[in-house]
């Protein structure tokens, strides 16, 4: 068994330290035009330990994206991944109108000062907000 899981650390090593790929747009795999789940390879993602594998899977049924890194799937904003030039076809139920009113309406609102006015200084000449 050691023997085994010893030439899988290394055939794993060879390859990975091998295939060089960067994080490209990637395309829809044909046959995927009708399908309702689509996956686009996004390429090798560089972190502190190595390598890991990135794709974008969109199901267009429930009109959901996702990014999958190595292992570890999380949930996305579609607007987010339209920025991908191949998922822009895919993901039909956004446009770039529809995304550009998302992104207004979730800028957060400015926060009033934690600080109330200060209160003007007796011996401060008065200010006007009028013009001149």
């Amino acid at each position: 068994m050691r023997a085994l899981h010893a030439i899988f650390c290394l055939t794993a090593l060879f390859a990975g330290g091998c295939i060089r790929t960067s994080a490209v747009h990637g395309r829809v795999a044909a046959g995927q035009d009708s399908d309702p789940f689509v996956t686009v390879e996004a390429g090798n993602v560089e972190y502190p330990l190595g390598r890991l594998f990135a794709r974008y899977s969109v199901d267009r049924a429930s009109q959901t994206c996702w990014l999958m890194v190595g292992y570890s799937l999380a949930s996305m904003d579609c607007c987010d991944a339209r920025r991908v030039g191949a998922l822009q076809p895919v993901i039909t139920w956004e446009s770039d109108a529809s995304c550009a009113r998302q992104s207004a309406s979730a800028r957060p609102e400015p926060s009033p000062s934690a600080s109330p006015p200060r209160a003007q200084d007796a011996n401060a000449p008065p200010t006007s907000t009028e013009p001149d």
